[in-house]
């Protein structure tokens, strides 16, 4: 089975497809909110459950459809491992729960002494002792996918190792193996042992054209037997500036596009400052200049 995000006459809602069948069905009571993004829907141990976020709320639905069930009032990125294990990130730390919505407690918050400012994307693991994990090594508010790293937490201690490899939403695969994410919208595959809990060779690329988000998402999933979808598609890398007056009428701005994040007007009207995203996502801050469309790098992105 495969569960994904669809939006259907205007409306955004989980969609189920069984592999055999070529059409995809709502999921009954599966609203995925307004926007459809940081939604990240994934499957219980049984196939039987998706779990997913809506607006930063992390909810169940049974997959034939039905009433959701909030498990928490905030958190995202989550896996439902064996024994009752769901993990989950929340202001950058990582929380332990239960499918339930019981028993939520922190497991490991950022060791920023360590150079760590975030963690995001736990899958958990066969035997529900270890976990995957991103580390986010950019400082807070920072968006850079060169930064992230390949991490194992202990769900008993919260101890972190770091695995010393780059790389975002990694997925284990019993034939031993981790997938994973890069910046540029690759992916790339890695023995793993379960064991030891460490990469034990070296990482080969399997997949290129991937979308990813800016938090590091990157549009794949694989399932336990290695049976693989993904998602093609790069982060924008190109968006030109418009002015629209009060009555809507459309006015493009000079200047090359770029992947533009939040761009401010100056109080004078004059220049635009904006974070500009690279294709490898690092982000650095411009100047504008809307009379020539000129740009003035202040920080290297």
């Amino acid at each position: 089975k495969l569960v994904f995000v669809g939006v259907k006459n205007g409306k955004t809602a989980l969609y189920l497809r069984r592999i055999e069948d070529p059409v995809a069905q709502p999921i009954r009571g599966g609203d995925a909110g307004t926007s459809g993004v940081n939604v990240s829907p994934t499957f219980s141990p049984d196939g039987e459950w998706v779990i997913y976020e809506v607006d930063q709320v992390l909810k169940k639905i049974p997959t034939a459809g039905g009433t959701p069930q909030v498990l928490a009032d905030t958190g995202g990125s989550a896996s439902w491992g064996e024994r009752g294990t769901l993990a989950y990130t929340r202001s950058r730390a990582l929380w332990l729960g239960t499918p339930e919505g019981r028993d939520a407690r922190v497991i490991a918050l950022p060791d920023t002494t360590r150079g760590v400012f975030g963690y995001a994307w736990p899958e958990v693991l066969p035997g529900a002792e270890y976990a995957l994990l991103t580390l986010n090594r950019a400082p807070a508010g920072t968006l850079v996918l060169d930064s992230l790293r390949l991490g194992v937490v202990s769900l008993r201690t919260g101890a972190v190792v770091d695995l010393g490899v780059y790389g975002t939403n990694a997925h284990y695969v019993s034939t031993g193996h981790v997938v994973f994410g890069r910046a540029g919208g690759l992916v790339f595959v890695a023995p793993f042992s379960l064991r030891t809990r460490a990469i034990v060779g070296p990482a080969s690329l399997l997949l290129e054209n991937i979308w990813q988000g800016s938090g590091g998402a990157t549009g794949f999933a694989v399932s336990g037997n290695g049976t693989l979808v993904y998602h093609e598609g790069r982060l924008l890398t190109g968006r030109e500036l418009v002015a629209v007056d009060r009555s809507g009428a459309v006015r493009r701005l000079p200047g090359e596009p770029l992947d533009f994040v939040s761009p401010r007007l100056s109080p004078d009207g004059r220049r635009i400052a904006g974070d500009v995203r690279s294709p490898s996502g690092r982000i650095g801050v411009s100047l504008i200049d809307l009379s020539t469309g000129a740009r003035e790098r202040l920080t290297p992105d």
